[in-house]
């Protein structure tokens, strides 16, 4: 359960930012205090708090096409409202992390991502580049509507799954975007 326990070095941020960029996008990427550089010809905006966090996301997405996020669930855990089940919070992360690692993988691979809200389509194109990380993002789909939306808490099995799905999505754009 790291993503409760430590703070975000930046990498993933970063390389999804790389892959943007290398897929041709104008990048603006809302960072905490990182630990790797930021690659040359993207638009830094620093923050030091979630609050901060979601200011700028809020201000900066008016103009953009596509938001992807990659934030630590450590920093984005005060967020959350007092009284919500913080599990399903993170699963909601982990679903919107995996869905911003696909839309990488497919850019850089295929230099192009899934628009619209249909994720069929999403899982489709993720699968012309790998069927296992299109089996992940599958698994976190389905997760999304119990975790946003259902009344029953999202389990402990459930959480560990998303997590997993996430890591290895994310891994899989990371490596990719190091290419």
């Amino acid at each position: 359960m790291r993503y409760l326990t430590n703070y975000s070095s930046g990498k993933q941020g970063v390389a999804l930012a790389q892959a943007a960029l290398d897929a041709g996008a104008q990048v603006t990427l809302i960072a905490g205090p990182l630990q790797v550089a930021i690659p040359l010809g993207v638009t830094h905006i620093p923050v030091q708090t979630a609050e901060e966090m979601k200011g700028a996301v809020l201000e900066t997405v008016v103009d953009a096409d596509v938001l992807l996020m990659a934030a630590a669930v450590a920093d984005a855990l005060t967020l959350v409202q007092d009284g919500e089940n913080i599990a399903d919070a993170v699963v909601t992360l982990c679903v919107h992390a995996g869905i911003a690692a696909s839309d990488a993988i497919c850019a850089a691979k295929l230099g192009k991502y899934a628009r619209g809200i249909d994720h069929k389509d999403a899982v489709s194109l993720l699968a012309t580049v790998d069927k296992r990380a299109a089996n992940y993002l599958s698994t976190l789909l389905a997760m999304k509507t119990k975790a946003g939306y259902d009344y029953r808490p999202v389990s402990a099995t459930e959480l560990s799954r998303a997590i997993r799905a996430m890591d290895a999505l994310v891994d899989l754009a990371t490596i990719q975007a190091s290419r």
